[in-house]
Parts: C-alpha cells; structure tokens; sequence
C-alpha cells in the first residue's frame, strides 16, 4: 500500500506572527543546514519565513508534507495517482484551521483533538516542504522552487512527489519556468564515466584549477529525472574571520563610506537603486533564463524593511570618486540573533569603468572590518561566486575564502 500524505498550504499571517508551522519550516532548514554543513549557519527561521511572507516584490507559498497518522485517511500522492483530475486540488484544500493551533514538537504537527482521547492524539510527521517565490517586479514568467526533505524522508521519492506538486502549482498561477537549486557537499575530478557525478556541470576548483564535477544528490537526481537542466554552477566559499587580516588599503582619488542597518543614508538611496540593478545583469548566471530586475528607491526602503522584519542586520562598504557618486557596493548580511556566528557577503559590485584598481578589495576589507566591530561573535563569512568569474574567484582565494560546497541552478520550462 502506497504511502498516505497530507499536504499543509502555510496561511500567510496577517498580523505577522509565527506559527507552529512556521517552526516546521524552520526545523526542516535546520536539517537541511545540518546535513550539508555540520551547523545552522543557513537554517531560515520561522520569523524569517514569516516576513518573506509578506513581501510586496515577491509573493511566497509554503506547503509542508507529512506522513497521515495511522487510521486516519489522507491522499495518495503516488506520482500516478497525481495524473488523476482533482486529486492535488484535493489534497491543497486541506489547511491549517484542520490541525491543532498549539506550538508542537520539531518535526510534528498534531491533528485535532475533538473526539480523541486527549493523552492520545495523532501526529503527522513532517517529511518536507515546498517555498515557492513568484517574483512581483519583473521576471514574470519565474517561479523560484525550493524544496527541503526530513532526514529520514531524504532519497526516499518524496522529492519528485514534491516536484511534481510544485509544477502543478506553479502552472495554476500562470508562470512557465521553474528555477531550482541544489547544494553538493562533495565533488569529484570531472569524468563522464564516473556515474555519481552531475556530468552537466564541470567548473574549475577555485584552490588549484581542476575540473571538477559535483556528486549527485537525491534532489539533483530527482530534478534530472523529471527534464530540469543544469544551466549555471557557484561555488560556495567560507571565510574564516578569526584568520583574516581586514586592514583596508585606500585607493588614491576615491573615498569609502560604509553604514548598516536599519536603513541606508536617505541621500545615497537614487544612488544604490542602479547599482541593485546592475547586480543582476553584471553578475554571472550562466544559460539560466532571466530578464533584467527592476530596483527604484522605493524597492531599496522595502527590501531594508524586509531584513527588519526578518531580525536579518546588514553592513555596507562603498566607494565613489572623491565628491562623485557611488560606483562600488559591498554588502553583508547578518542573522542569528544576539551572538551571531556567521555572515553572508550579498555581492561585491564595481562598475565596469572603475575596475582593476582594487576598489572591490577595499570594500570587501571594509566591511570585514566593520563586521569585526560590530559583530565580534561572528566566526565565518559566507559567500557565493561563480565558477566562471575568474577575477573574483582570484580575489576571494587571496582574501582567505575556502570551497566548502557547489551549489547547481536547474531550470525547466514548463
């Protein structure tokens, strides 16, 4: 007999607080975390969640899955059974109000109690979830898919049922491309007979120049599977802060500025709208589909009351020509609360005409050192570049950035 499933659409707060299925969410991250980095650096919390929820640039849908509790019916979410009509729209009318309101155990969510023994009340386990992001702005026809397993349901076919939901959904709400990562916490020297491997992907280590392969995962095996292609590869490099020297070095006839949260000078936002423009056109994407983004200034004050509402701080380093206008940004980000351990470099953006004159160098050195000042519990800073971006591989590797995993962009049309 098939497994049973119900599936949970998160109803968004109104009055922004979490719920205990935001902690699922938040649990099911930390898994995640746990399994491709050993710690929590990357797990999202539920007030995180909660606020991405709300998001006027990009709207966001969360379904969890979870085992039917024994003697209680739930759906079949074979992916046969998924080809019959109605039997997804079936499963999403299931929300919330039928589930106890009280918080739960990690990983559990208790149905109602009315007309149960109440020392005996049923659980669903969590096996995964769906957050789908449709952006709002621009990139239209794009829905951004990311799926997130249990420990115990991981390589265990819940990823294609939660792919094969995710692309109904996402065909209900008009978009027709899906974009999906991966992360890979182990590659391998490139070789087309080495069956393990994401052969669509060959992408020099950034230490010594070998091509490189990632491991598969039971996601990317899945994505496979299901007709999404590999189109684009970043590293993911940490930096030890204990082991980095942050000295900034000036560079002549240019001047630094750097602030942080909550809100940027209101006299730089007409200056920072272009340049969160160009980040999305300049930086690498490889063959992923993707159209310019749209930034104005009031996108920039959202996106800064968005990181509020996540308890998400943030540091600016940037440049400008002595009494010009801002040619160079540097951000990072911060979360974790009261001691936080990491930080996660946003992007480093030079325009093109003020390159090769070490302003990136200075902006990132900036930063660190404000991290430093501000943040002393933060251990290791997070950063993400593409293979093909020679330039800025090479500066982070002389900065004190390591590899610590390979993340894959898969995308299909839909």
């Amino acid at each position: 007999m098939a497994t049973q499933f119900r599936l949970i659409e998160v109803p968004t707060p109104t009055d922004g607080e979490t719920t205990f299925l935001h902690s699922a969410l938040e649990a099911l991250s930390g898994e995640e975390s746990m399994r491709l980095g050993g710690n929590l650096d990357q797990m999202i919390t539920a007030t995180e969640f909660v606020a991405g929820s709300l998001d006027s640039d990009t709207r966001r849908t969360h379904i969890l899955i979870a085992t039917s509790p024994e003697g209680v019916a739930g759906e079949d979410l074979t992916l046969a059974h998924l080809e019959s009509a109605g039997a997804l729209h079936r499963a999403l009318s299931l929300s919330q109000r039928e589930f106890g309101a009280e918080e739960r155990g990690v990983g559990e969510v208790a149905e109602s109690d009315a007309g149960k023994d109440a020392d005996q009340p049923s659980r669903l386990a969590i096996a995964g979830a769906l957050s789908i992001s449709y952006p709002l702005r621009d990139n239209l026809e794009t829905a951004d898919l990311e799926v997130m397993l249990a420990d115990d349901f991981v390589g265990s076919g819940v990823e294609a049922i939660l792919l094969r939901i995710a692309e109904d959904v996402v065909r209900a709400q008009g978009r027709t491309r899906l974009e999906v990562w991966t992360e890979h916490s182990a590659w391998e020297e490139a070789s087309e007979a080495d069956t393990r491997l994401v052969h669509a992907v060959v992408t020099a280590l950034p230490t010594d120049g070998t091509m490189v392969s990632p491991v598969q995962t039971s996601l990317s095996v899945e994505l496979q599977e299901a007709g999404y292609r590999a189109e684009f590869s970043e590293w993911i490099n940490v930096l030890n802060v204990d082991q980095h020297e942050s000295m900034a070095i000036p560079v002549e006839g240019y001047e630094a500025l750097t602030w942080h949260s909550p809100q940027s000078p209101l006299e730089l936002l007409d200056e920072l709208a272009p340049l969160y423009a160009l980040a999305s056109t300049d930086m690498p994407s490889g063959s992923l589909t993707r159209s310019d983004e749209v930034w104005d200034v009031g996108r920039v004050v959202r996106k800064e009351q968005l990181a509020t509402r996540s308890n998400t701080e943030w540091l600016v380093a940037a440049v400008r020509p002595v009494g010009g206008e801002l040619v160079g940004w540097s951000k990072i980000n911060v979360t974790g609360g009261d001691a936080p351990v990491a930080a996660f470099q946003e992007g480093t953006l030079t325009r093109e005409e003020h390159r090769g004159r070490g302003l990136a160098t200075w902006m990132k050195r900036a930063n660190v050192a404000q991290l430093r000042d501000l943040y002393p519990s933060v251990r290791r800073v997070w950063t993400w570049n593409s293979g093909g971006n020679t330039p800025v591989i090479a500066l982070n590797i002389r900065f004190g950035f390591t590899p610590a995993r390979l993340a894959v962009a898969w995308e299909k049309k839909l």
